[in-house]
Order: structure tokens, then C-alpha cells, then sequence
């Protein structure tokens, strides 16, 4: 298929648009189009994410009177619609390693427009990165997100998760099963002998890179092993000040 820049800012549903486009699309066909992000509902990041979801990929992009004109390549199969859906929800959970590997699910308010997590590779091809790998400029953040995550809004919900005694308030934050595999078995081991924390222990020390925060995880867990008490009210003390003196946020 190569239609030439055909305009589909009048298509309220991206995620069904792009779906039937996926189904329509032979592996490595092109697709040409434009779509006019300011007058429609969608942002750029729903826009890049659906697309993504849909197995297509961004090949060329250029704005141009208004207009965002692209090129999109097939290159795998459509994801299911309800994952779209879902993706507009307000308050999202995602799944965690918890104490003795069981999985959790945490809970947070949306600061991101829908369907970021599927434009995250997009993200790290276009911006430059700051400190510990993440984005110095992340576009998927919108303005309420900005706020929420100054003021840590948008990890109260995790409360949910102490009341149900799947956390506890300082500690080791959670982590997606892909991130805690990457980390040293030893690591690995220790951690899943507590409970999570919803405010995290590296927040005191600030690490830069992933062996700084290993090496600081190993510290709390040393720590908290001599003296778990004291420990956790000498960083829960250290946190607060970062949170709130050095506008620390997560990791």
C-alpha cells in the first residue's frame, strides 16, 4: 500500500484506524500520511504510541503547515484494542516484583499522556538523556503529570499498597520483572526478603548509574540488617530532606 499523504486528522479512533491499517499492510509495506495534531484530540505521544501498538513504525516525519506529514513501515502484528483503551485510564497499576518474588501491582495517577510506554523507544531515539539513562526532556509528561510529580501526587496511590501489606513506607522501591532480572543475583536475592518501599533508599544517596544504585541498595539492605528500625527512620529523614530541599525525584 503507498497512498500519498492521505489526511487522517478526521479519524476520532487511531487505535481502530491503525489496527485495520496494520491488518491491511504486508510486512515492510509503506503507508504515507498526515495528521493534524493541534486540531485533533490525540497527542503527538497517543499518536506515536497507537502506531507503535499497531506493529507499525515511524520511517520519516516532517511538520509542515500545521500538519505532521509521515511515513509508517510494517514491521510486526497489531496489539489488542482493550490495551488502548485501558491506557486512558487516570489511575493505572503496574506490575511489580514484591517480597519473596511474588508479583504486585502498584498503583499511580497517569502523568503521562496515553499509550507513553509504547512510544518509549521513539523517546530515546529523539532526546538527549541526563543522569541514570533517563530523559533530560520527556515530551509524554503532560503539564498536570509535571505537577504531580514534583509534588509526589502521583505515587500516593501506592498507600494502597502498604494498607494491603504489599509495601511498606521506606525501603527498595519495586521493580518491573525485566529491570530486577538485570540486576546482580545477589541483588536479586536480598531484595526479595523485604517488602518494597514506596520512598526509596537510593533517594539519599542519589546515585548516577546503575552501579552506583547497585552498590547503594547493597548499603540500605546492610544497614537495615544490623538495625532495621533505626534504619529506615535515618532514611526516612535523609529522603524527605532530598524530596524536599533538592527537588529529588524517582529513579
Amino acid at each position: 500500500m503507498n497512498k500519498n499523504h492521505q489526511d487522517i486528522s478526521s479519524h476520532t479512533n487511531l487505535g481502530k484506524f491503525f489496527s485495520n491499517l496494520s491488518r491491511k499492510l504486508k510486512k515492510n509495506d509503506l503507508f504515507h500520511g498526515k495528521i493534524h495534531l493541534g486540531k485533533h484530540k490525540a497527542s503527538k505521544t497517543e499518536f506515536i504510541g497507537t502506531l507503535v501498538h499497531s506493529g507499525l513504525d515511524l520511517v520519516t516525519e516532517k511538520d509542515k503547515q500545521g500538519h505532521l506529514h509521515f511515513t509508517l513501515k510494517k514491521i510486526g502484528k497489531s496489539g489488542p484494542l482493550d490495551e488502548i483503551k485501558q491506557a486512558k485510564k487516570r489511575i493505572f497499576k503496574q506490575e511489580r516484583i514484591g517480597k519473596a518474588g511474588k508479583k504486585i501491582n502498584i498503583y499511580k495517577l497517569r502523568t503521562m499522556y496515553p499509550m507513553a510506554h509504547k512510544a518509549q523507544d521513539y523517546l530515546y531515539r529523539k532526546v538527549e538523556l541526563g543522569p541514570y539513562g533517563k530523559p533530560k526532556h520527556d515530551f509524554r509528561i503532560t503539564p498536570r503529570g509535571k505537577f504531580f510529580r514534583k509534588y509526589w501526587i502521583d505515587e500516593l496511590m501506592q498507600v494502597f499498597n502498604i494498607l494491603k501489606g504489599e509495601m511498606k513506607l521506606v525501603g527498595l522501591r519495586p521493580l518491573s520483572e525485566g529491570f530486577y532480572k538485570s540486576l546482580p543475583t545477589a541483588l536479586q536475592q536480598e531484595r526479595i526478603k523485604h517488602l518494597p518501599g514506596l520512598m526509596a533508599a537510593i533517594y539519599a544517596d542519589r546515585p548516577q548509574n546503575l552501579q552506583e544504585r547497585i552498590k547503594s541498595e547493597l548499603k540500605y539492605l546492610s544497614e537495615h540488617a544490623k538495625n532495621p528500625l533505626i534504619t529506615d527512620i535515618k532514611y526516612f529523614f535523609k529522603i524527605v530532606w532530598a524530596i524536599l530541599f533538592r527537588g529529588q525525584r524517582g529513579y
